[in-house]
């Protein structure tokens, strides 16, 4: 239909070309960020670095540059990234590393009274109406009933 034709024949507010249920069926889904860390966990390993420094017999570099293929699984990669970033003092690396190996920080919750026994509230009914007091009693009746 070319432009503007819907509007000769008066049928503005048709569903259009690209309304949410008419979208073509060919579209790629993206991937999702777990599925492309977990492929890349699962892969073999093998990395190649370009530039790397030849170094001598004392460990300083020569100057040479060379291009070397490691094998270091993504795993190890991760890790050794996530050590490099905590031994600068990131405190995210940190707080990652230590909640891994030594184990989240157990956090007090206590939602009792005191020494964890029963909160204790006392009531008091003299400031309260009629209409107050008996909606309190069906209330109160109501919760036993449930609970017995």
């Amino acid at each position: 239909m070319p432009k503007g034709e819907h509007l000769k024949e008066k049928q503005v507010g048709v569903q259009t070309r690209f309304t949410q249920d008419r979208q073509p069926d060919n579209r790629r889904t993206p991937d999702t960020i777990s599925a492309l860390l977990k492929q890349e966990l699962a892969s073999d390993g093998w990395d190649t670095f370009e530039d790397a420094e030849v170094l001598n017999e004392d460990g300083k570099p020569t100057g040479q540059k060379v291009a070397v293929r490691v094998k270091l699984t993504t795993a190890q990669a991760v890790a050794k990234r996530l050590l490099a970033n905590a031994a600068k003092g990131r405190e995210r690396s940190i707080e990652i590393v230590l909640e891994r190996t030594e184990g989240k920080v157990p956090q007090d919750f206590n939602m009792g009274g005191k020494d964890g026994g029963a909160i204790q509230v006392e009531m008091n009914f003299e400031n309260l109406s009629t209409d107050e007091l008996k909606t309190f009693i069906a209330l109160t009746e109501k919760a036993e009933q449930t609970n017995e």
